[in-house]
């Protein structure tokens, strides 16, 4: 479980970052989706982080489809106005995409670690099985 300091370095990043987003320009759930992480590495549930992978993977649509449909204006309307938050918009969607796209990196790797931590086990008590049987 060698991925556990990265996946709480990129959760945290993820719950700064909509805190920060919340605070100058839009709600976030980014928040809501970090929690399936939290409780996945607390827990260990591989779940939690089959969830997490997929709230994170269909925010990053969203924020892509935000972008793509705003992008534009943002650029041509906003930018050249004073006092405009339009390129911090920009930024923190795109910064957030990316540190929920490494999340879900480092949720896949430690999903597989546990999976194959429970067929160890499972092998492990089935040979252990046999042994009884055989005595």
């Amino acid at each position: 479980m060698i991925w556990q300091p990265f996946f709480v370095v990129a959760l945290v990043g993820q719950v700064l970052l909509s805190i920060i987003n919340s605070l100058f320009l839009l709600e976030d759930i980014n928040i809501g989706i970090a929690i399936f992480g939290f409780y996945g590495l607390h827990q260990g549930v591989k779940n939690s982080f089959v969830l997490y992978i997929v709230f994170g993977l269909l925010s990053i649509v969203v924020d892509a489809v935000r972008l793509g449909v705003w992008g534009n204006y943002i650029s041509t309307q906003l930018l050249g106005q004073m006092g405009s938050l339009g390129i911090y918009y920009i930024i923190l969607t795109g910064v957030g995409a990316l540190v929920k796209l490494i999340g879900c990196f480092f949720a896949f790797f430690l999903y597989r670690d546990i999976v194959s931590l429970e067929k160890q086990a499972l092998i492990q008590s089935s040979k252990t099985e046999e042994r009884e049987e055989l005595l």
